[in-house]
């Protein structure tokens, strides 16, 4: 019983790691080219700089809504191509 509760407590800490789909790296060389900082991205965005960092990072289940996503996408004059690669990257991890 013991090793079974072992085995179910390592499943579901594996379970909880998502995969990262955000592309910090392309996000962060894009907002240098517009000289823009984490502070005035989120206050574009009109959410708080910590909100901002966890989207960033994905952590404590924090994404970017599609608003966001489209707001930054007319900000950085992004593609399609752009978007996807910075937003639904499935290689990021």
């Amino acid at each position: 019983m013991i090793l079974f509760e072992c085995l179910k407590k390592t499943q579901t800490k594996k379970a909880r790691k998502e995969v990262k789909l955000v592309n910090k790296k392309k996000l962060e060389s894009v907002m240098k080219l517009f000289d823009d900082t984490g502070q005035t991205l989120a206050e574009y965005l009109g959410i708080a700089r910590p909100t901002f960092s966890n989207k960033l990072n994905e952590t404590r289940g924090a994404e970017f809504t599609q608003g966001e996503i489209r707001m930054m996408k007319e900000r950085y004059n992004l593609t399609a191509q752009d978007v996807d690669e910075i937003f639904f990257d499935p290689k990021v991890s």
